[in-house]
């Protein structure tokens, strides 16, 4: 059979009227069933509606097989032939089902791939940043290079690397560049090479060792004509271009330096002495000088003298 269409539908309803009207027509004693009436013109009418009425009736017969099995799913056998039927809503929700599956199944993926890329950014932000942290960090705890236009500061004691630093120069230092240091005093309670030197246009001296106030106790500073390699310019006083100049923050004139000042003053001209080839009678001192310009008469020259090389 085919499948169920309007004309189909139309045709079986014209056959089981058609036999129904003539198999089925309730005769004068109220029954339901073939007409027993002998006379001529029934017998012709059923004779003629027989055929007509087997026809619709399997034509009925398949049309609601047909119908059946369309709403209760498994085919059926009518008249030896299967009408296999599918369950379209069936069929549909069977053939959705694995897309939905696989659009979840995206999704998810989707959702892992996304997530994955955001710790990705997130740890190398974190690595980015802390690398950035850490190089600020040892930049702002690496000591400050030997530089010709700022002063350098040299705090600890007894290091003798730390005393070494000084012959780091941004001017090559040359064999016989030197040849004498001369020594004096600030004549002033305190300083440092910033304070010292704002007026000239930056600390003249090359050296400068502090007394606490203004400046570290022993702290070594050096200045830019230090780095250049160039003379140093002490006020009231023409020193050759040969001489290393050393300034000690204080006014020994009625106080001696500080204890630790004294050991670093002659830490420094023993590093000097050693590195250049300088002698002990061309470190120079001028105690009779109560100006900038000599070391004043608390200085003590005998005991600093000692210490130092032949």
């Amino acid at each position: 059979m085919g499948a169920i269409g309007p004309a189909r539908i139309c045709r079986t309803m014209l056959f089981i009227g058609r036999a129904a009207d003539g198999i089925f027509r309730p005769d004068e004693a109220g029954r339901m069933g073939m007409a027993s009436s002998v006379n001529n013109r029934t017998g012709k009418f059923r004779k003629a509606a027989e055929p007509v009425a087997d026809e619709g009736i399997e034509e009925a017969r398949a049309f609601l097989s047909d119908l059946t099995g369309s709403l209760s799913g498994p085919p059926r056998h009518v008249s030896g032939q299967n009408f296999v039927k599918p369950n379209r809503q069936t069929t549909t929700a069977a053939s959705r089902t694995p897309a939905k599956s696989r659009g979840k199944a995206a999704d998810t993926s989707r959702k892992a791939a996304e997530r994955s890329a955001r710790r990705t950014w997130l740890v190398l932000g974190s690595l980015v940043g802390m690398l950035g942290f850490t190089g600020a960090l040892l930049k702002a705890l690496a000591p400050v290079p030997l530089t010709p236009d700022a002063p350098i500061s040299l705090f600890a004691m007894g290091a003798e690397q730390s005393i070494d630093r000084i012959f780091e120069t941004a001017a090559p230092l040359r064999d016989g560049r030197w040849h004498y240091v001369y020594i004096h005093h600030s004549r002033t309670s305190e300083g440092n090479a910033l304070t010292l030197g704002q007026d000239t246009g930056g600390l003249t001296d090359h050296f400068l060792i502090g007394n606490g106030n203004g400046l570290t106790d022993g702290a070594v500073q050096t200045g830019p004509r230090w780095g250049q390699q160039l003379p140093a310019v002490i006020p009231g006083m023409d020193v050759t271009s040969d001489c290393i100049s050393v300034c000690m923050v204080g006014d020994f004139t009625h106080s001696r330096p500080t204890p630790t000042q004294q050991a670093r003053l002659v830490e420094l001209v023993k590093a000097l002495q050693h590195q250049l080839g300088i002698p002990a009678n061309r470190i120079v001192l001028r105690t009779d000088d109560p100006s900038a310009a000599g070391t004043g008469s608390a200085f003590p020259v005998a005991p600093f003298r000692s210490q130092l090389l032949p």
